[in-house]
């Protein structure tokens, strides 16, 4: 019979938890966004999750056998030049790579996993607010947070979503309008760029969408030849 492997996945709120009743820098963080960015049930905080695949040892090294998946947690509302720390980002999982490659559908498992504890867990709802308890002789805190932006390069993006890296015309699927088209910004060379400066002029791809997309990719790559089926998914 074979062994089943247990795998340590930290769980984000007791993290949060565990670092805002240390005090300390965390502690005043937490507290100062707070005072100026207050959240409620109708203005809730954004977490954010960073996903990306790292080398522990020599780069230039022939043999990659350290490398490791790594996710971070954090609140986007820390702003731009906290994040840029990495003591404001809070580890869930730090695992080799070669065990991620041994799950049935590799590391977008493991992403899921960690989503469904954050999005789909029965025992809390994550909009309803969560309670922090503060070190002895701190304040408390009660911080509501729904799901905000992923934090991926383009081949941790296409390792978790399947998708094509940074070198589609289409830049996400998730954004139905943004595509990139020629510009004249270097002469003689076709550059692409995208016009599309801020969220409000996106427009989001439902499941259905996505859906629809997918079952379009399947009956293309039936009818169309190699070549002409890889210009299609450009």
């Amino acid at each position: 019979m074979a062994l089943r492997e247990i795998w340590c996945l930290q769980t984000q709120l007791a993290l949060l938890q565990a670092a805002f009743s240390e005090g300390g820098s965390y502690y005043q963080l937490v507290q100062s966004v707070l005072e100026a960015n207050p959240c409620s049930f109708s203005e809730s905080w954004h977490a954010m999750f960073h996903m990306d695949e790292v080398q522990n040892g020599n780069q230039l090294g022939v043999h990659q056998g350290r490398k490791c998946w790594l996710m971070n947690f954090a609140i986007e509302e820390f702003g731009p030049v906290i994040l840029q720390r990495e003591a404001a980002w809070l580890t869930l999982l730090v695992e080799r790579t070669t065990k991620v490659q041994e799950l049935h559908a590799g590391v977008c498992q493991v992403f899921a996993t960690v989503m469904k504890s954050f999005c789909a867990d029965p025992t809390w709802d994550m909009e309803a607010g969560l309670l922090l308890k503060g070190p002895p002789g701190g304040k408390n805190a009660r911080i509501y947070m729904k799901l905000g932006p992923q934090l991926q390069d383009g081949g941790a993006h296409k390792a978790v979503f399947h998708a094509k890296e940074d070198s589609p015309t289409r830049l996400c699927f998730m954004c139905s309008n943004r595509v990139a088209a020629k510009s004249k910004l270097v002469d003689g060379e076709n550059q692409l760029t995208c016009k599309l400066m801020g969220t409000s002029e996106l427009s989001m791809a439902s499941d259905s969408d996505i859906k629809q997309t997918i079952k379009r990719i399947k009956r293309r790559s039936t009818t169309l030849s190699s070549e002409d089926f890889k210009l299609y998914l450009q």
